[in-house]
């Protein structure tokens, strides 16, 4: 029987979990957040990606500013994502719509 080798603190440190997936209606795109595991700190920090199902393409990452990321959701017709993210302000959460592969997000809560 072979003995388990015990996993360094740096490697459980190090890990990230994936969070708030949201398929494209098309189901060709899913889009999702992800957050280093066992983060510390006053602001939870995490990084917003789109990967295609079909897996032949590497993610895009659609982070451009530092915040927390939270509940990608896919508009009807799967053009845009709209996300809860503290982008301007540390803490104080608005709703962003993003167009993947396109940049200047825009903020459509106050």
């Amino acid at each position: 029987m072979r003995t388990p080798t015990p996993t360094p603190l740096t490697a459980i440190v190090d890990l990230l979990e994936l969070q708030h997936l949201d398929l494209a209606p098309d189901a060709s795109r899913v889009a999702y957040t992800v957050s280093p595991a066992g983060q510390v700190g006053e602001r939870h920090l995490t990084t917003l990606h789109v990967v295609p199902t079909s897996g032949d393409i590497a993610q895009t990452d659609l982070t451009d500013v530092e915040a927390h990321y939270q509940q990608p959701t896919w508009s009807p017709d799967g053009s845009r994502l709209a996300v809860l993210a503290d982008r301007d302000e540390a803490g104080r959460a608005q709703i962003w719509l993003l167009t993947p592969g396109l940049t200047n997000p825009q903020v459509v809560s106050a």
